[in-house]
């Protein structure tokens, strides 16, 4: 049990285990008083104040991660498997390229994104 005293009048605190409580009386027994003085030089006032932290700073970009012939890197989140390819996150590109392949829808035969034909049927070429 505490008692604090100040200009206001006598608070009293209890403290038993993990449990703290008020209660406007001091129990009659059970209990030992402690004299407690307060000092002019307190531990509290002659400790110097903390500098403020500073921010974080922020993340490195994540490097990309490799095992064998597999590369994944974060941002866009792209992901390379030998030959294979698979990308999140940034627009994809419009058009054909040189490099995408063409199949003739007549007959499956590979085309050029130029033919305006199939060499192998005929078959007139959507554009």
């Amino acid at each position: 049990m505490l008692k604090i005293t100040t200009a206001q009048g006598h608070t009293f605190i209890q403290v038993q285990g993990n449990h703290v409580g008020l209660t406007g009386e001091m129990p009659s027994s059970g209990f030992q008083t402690m004299q407690m003085h307060q000092t002019s030089n307190s531990p509290a006032s002659s400790m110097p104040l903390m500098e403020p932290m500073k921010p974080m700073e922020p993340m490195k970009p994540m490097p990309p991660m490799s095992m064998g012939n597999m590369q994944m890197t974060m941002n866009p989140m792209q992901m390379r498997m030998g030959d294979m390819e698979m990308q999140m996150g940034s627009p994809a590109s419009s058009g054909t390229t040189s490099s995408t392949r063409k199949f003739c829808s007549q007959c499956g035969s590979s085309v050029k994104p130029s033919d305006r034909f199939c060499s192998s049927c005929g078959h007139t070429l959507e554009r």
